[in-house]
């Protein structure tokens, strides 16, 4: 500490309880004589004057400090003395150095007072030093400026500072006009404060703070009402791509900010709750800059704590404000931390300059928002609660693991799941990176091994406690109940999983066909369908003794998370490995690693043909089994109405295959073939049929929907671009072909009308881009014939063939439909719809659909290998076709 002697007169101290009537700050302005030297060094004591020097002009007055500060007004332009009421300024200025610079000790402590800069301008009518005193020594927000000897009750004595401790550059007094700089601790041999060093290092190493601040530059919000009680931000992705910024984290932010909730549509607006002008959301924006753009975009932030104070620090903190500092309390212990920038004044408290707590509340803040949950967009909806937490996924935000090997993990770019029906985020789920789905194939067949040699009957009984588990929690669709079905089937056939005994030509001898396990079976399902296409191969390789590696399609990882959890703790409550039923979500690359991998030994695959000839030549090539369900259903599924066609059964088959689903199933109706004598009584009834869907368009989950969402954007894109070609062709559109609003509640999902139409051309090769393009969308294209064999033709005149349907009396035209001449698909119905399928029979299409086969039939055979064993129990070894073995 400085020893020069008081600046003040002593006798200021007995006087300073007194209240002092002053214009616009009592300290602010000059209390200095009016000549304008400034000495580098304080002369001394006996040269200054006892007390200050009032104008000749001015008789004295009754009181000391009236007279001391009366003229203050007339020169508040010197700064020669700055008393303000804060200890540093926020960009680091210092106060004026010159003769009259208080120093601290002596009989009157107003050193804690030096180089303080006025907080404001605003008159005050009266200033009691002594309760401004006691209030900054009472206060705990600000920099505790203990007297010497004083210890503070939260982190001990800290030692006083005054102007004469403070270092050079931004603590350097500048000096008066036409005389050099002065150092403040000219004249002592003190050493340097943390804050000379603490300064110094941060405009060395972040010199941008110390000049002109860094501008970003963003497009105005654009911001409109919806209706009474909300806000569209429909520019929200724009601004968002701009500051490098994840949506997901700028809209939680803007929430918080604005104490709202919302949701993103499915135009990607933002529609907030409440009603807010863009001035509002542009503050808004302003302070994540602030906060989360520029804050980090310095080009060294070394002189921030480092990650393991981060870390500690963020465990419990306590932030208090005060005048010019700010205490930062950690419960963590900060003398273990081997960074030389921290204050050690305790080991729980950190005392920094206010000039950083902008930056360093940001930096706080931000760690917050960082390791906070993050939702997609908003929080969610009641609806969308309910059901996940039905399902064990969680909704708090965190991201879902989305591989299971056994244990739960995924560490890769996570899967967005988006509600249909709202538009909203559900959840974000972590995919396999190319190591863990290695580790999974490889934990797939460590489980292939301990449970192909389980008895089969076995294995039926584990196949039953997944029905029942599934029943339980999910089973309330066709999706999950076609899956359960096929449990039940799979539990039956586990005992009837045969071989066969052929007899043998030699005598003694016996074949036997003997079905084994496989081995890995990877399974890579479609959006459709995410369960029973999964549930149809589990089952039956389950029940062959093989275990399954599962690959769902992108846009489904909840469903095929959910569906694992309930699979899994059956397979952990048995003791068999996990990995019998893995799980890896994830994209093309994951696909590609399962379809590619040696390791798995069959690969089921549903989808689209073009993938398909991808994966059958990959698996192919390295000589795995391969099981293919390919196509689009508009493409090639027909019904074909005939004359004697009973058109009460017909009519409402007709429009639940097409509009059921929203046209979504690989067996939606998407050609109608209807003969001309009947055609406009038919067209008639059905046009009133698909009016009536309009009020059944809906809520999957609420009773009497008729027709949901389509899965996603790109599928209502799809519905748009196949309308517009039906336009462009000169088709006519009998009803529906636009998008289609729903409730408010369901204002940001995929919804569309249903749309029946007529092409100028009914022959497929005539009109390709109408007959055979692949459209997931409820559209219907219809074509009038005149006889069954015209049907016919134009039904077998596209590439797939996976379902058709023969609506017809006569036992003639149903002979022709299922004989050598008809249909040619892999399901050919009479009078039964083209949509839907028993599990006893075996699903699946032919040509370009794949000629897989799936669910019942003979589909379990390929799921083993098949092996004959020829027995000798004869005491000869002759030779096949009658040849005896000689020696």
């Amino acid at each position: 500490m400085a020893s020069e002697e008081p600046l003040f007169d002593p006798s200021l101290k007995k006087r300073k309880k007194k209240k002092v009537n002053f214009d616009e700050d009592p300290l602010g302005a000059d209390a200095a004589p009016a000549e304008p030297e400034t000495p580098a060094v304080p002369p001394p004591a006996e040269t200054r004057p006892a007390a200050p020097i009032l104008k000749e002009s001015e008789p004295p007055k009754e009181d000391d400090l009236d007279a001391m500060f009366g003229d203050l007004k007339k020169k508040k332009k010197k700064k020669e003395i700055p008393l303000d009421l804060e200890l540093a300024s926020r960009d680091g200025s210092a106060p004026a150095s010159g003769g009259a610079t208080p120093a601290t000790g002596g009989g009157d402590d107003l050193g804690e007072f030096a180089g303080i800069k006025k907080k404001s301008k605003s008159k005050k009518a009266a200033f009691d030093l002594e309760a401004f005193e006691k209030e900054l020594a009472e206060s705990k927000g600000g920099h505790q400026l203990t007297k010497e000897g004083e210890d503070d009750e939260d982190d001990g004595p800290v030692p006083d500072v005054d102007e004469g401790d403070l270092g050079e550059d931004v603590f350097a007094q500048p000096a008066p006009e036409g005389g050099a700089q002065v150092e403040t601790w000219h004249g002592t041999d003190r050493d340097y404060t943390y804050p000379e060093v603490f300064y110094q290092i941060l405009r060395a190493q972040n010199p941008e703070l110390a000049g002109e601040k860094r501008r970003y530059t963003i497009v105005p919000p654009s911001v409109h009402r919806d209706g009474n009680k909300k806000t569209v931000f429909a520019n929200i992705s724009e601004i968002c791509k701009r500051m490098h910024r994840q949506p997901d984290h700028v809209i939680q932010f803007l929430f918080a900010e604005l104490g709202t909730t919302g949701s993103v549509d499915g135009s990607q607006r933002l529609v907030i709750k409440g009603r807010f002008q863009p001035k509002q959301l542009e503050n808004v924006l302003r302070r994540y800059i602030v906060m989360r753009v520029s804050a980090f975009s310095q080009r060294d932030q070394s002189w921030f704590p480092g990650p393991g104070w981060e870390a500690q620090s963020y465990q419990g903190c306590g932030i208090e404000y005060g005048y010019g500092w700010l205490r930062y309390t950690v419960n963590s212990r900060l003398s273990d931390h081997p960074s030389p920038r921290i204050i050690r004044d305790c080991s729980s408290t950190v005392v920094v300059p206010l000039l950083c707590t902008t930056m360093l509340l940001s930096r706080i803040r931000a760690i917050a928002l960082r390791n906070a949950p993050l939702r997609g967009s908003a929080p969610l909806s009641t609806r969308a609660t309910k059901i996940l937490s039905a399902l064990d996924i969680p909704t708090n935000g965190k991201e879902v693991h989305g591989v299971y090997d056994g244990t739960w993990g995924g560490s890769g770019e996570p899967l967005v799941s988006v509600c249909p029906s709202t538009g909203e985020t559900l959840a974000k789920i972590t995919t396999a990176t190319p190591a863990e789905t290695q580790q999974a194939i490889d934990r797939a067949h460590d489980a292939y091994v301990s449970i192909r040699n389980m008895p089969a009957p076995r294995r039926g009984e584990l196949i039953r406690q997944i029905r029942v588990a599934l029943a339980e929690k999910v089973c309330s669709g066709s999706d999950c109940q076609s899956a359960s079905d096929l449990c039940d089937y799979a539990v039956g056939l586990s005992r009837m999983m045969n071989g066969r005994v052929v007899a043998s030509e030699r005598p003694g001898h016996s074949i036997l066909e003997v079905p084994n396990p496989l081995g890995v079976v990877g399974v890579l399902s479609a959006f459709n369908f995410p369960v029973a296409v999964y549930g149809w191969n589990l089952s039956l390789s389950l029940a062959a003794g093989n275990a399954t590696l599962w690959k769902p399609s992108p846009t489904t990882p909840l469903c095929a998370v959910a569906t694992t959890k309930i699979i899994s703790r059956v397979l952990e409550q048995n003791g068999v490995h996990g990995a019998a039923a893995g799980l890896v979500c994830g994209g093309k690359d994951v696909g590609e690693a399962v379809v590619g991998s040696p390791s798995v030994h069959m690969v089921s695959f549903t989808g689209s043909e073009a993938v398909g000839k991808v994966v059958g030549k990959a698996v192919q090539d390295r000589f795995g089994k391969v099981l293919l369900e390919l196509g689009a259903p508009d493409s090639h599924i027909a019904s074909v109405i005939m004359p004697d066609a009973d058109l009460a059964l017909a009519i409402p088959a007709v429009l639940f295959g097409a509009v059921g689903t929203a046209g979504q199933r690989c067996t939606s109706t998407r050609r109608l073939y209807v003969h001309r004598s009947i055609a406009p009584e038919f067209l008639d009834r059905l046009q009133r049929a698909y009016a009536s869907v309009t009020n059944l368009i809906g809520d999957p989950l609420a009773a009497g929907t008729l027709m949901g969402p389509l899965h996603t954007q790109t599928a209502v894109g799809m519905f748009s671009d196949a309308i517009q070609k039906l336009k462009s062709t000169g088709s006519e559109i009998l009803t529906g072909g636009q998008k289609h609003s729903v409730g408010s509640d369901l204002q940001g999902g995929n919804w569309v009308l249903p749309t029946l139409a007529i092409p100028n051309k009914p022959q497929p090769h005539e009109l390709p881009e109408v007959w055979t393009k692949e459209t997931f969308a409820p559209v219907l294209n219809v074509a009038i014939f005149d006889e069954i064999e015209q049907a016919i033709e134009w039904n077998n005149a596209v590439p797939q063939g996976l379902s058709s349907s023969l609506w017809t009396r006569d036992m003639r035209s149903l002979g022709k439909w299922i004989g050598p001449s008809g249909s040619d698909a892999g399901i050919v119905n009479v009078n039964v719809g083209t949509s839907g399928a028993e599990i006893g029979a075996a699903f699946g299409g032919n040509k370009s659909t794949g000629w897989g086969r799936e669910s019942g039939g003979d589909a379990w055979k390929q799921y083993v290998r098949w092996s004959a064993c020829t027995l000798n129990f004869s005491d000869e070894a002759p030779l096949a076709q009658g040849t005896i073995s000689v020696v």
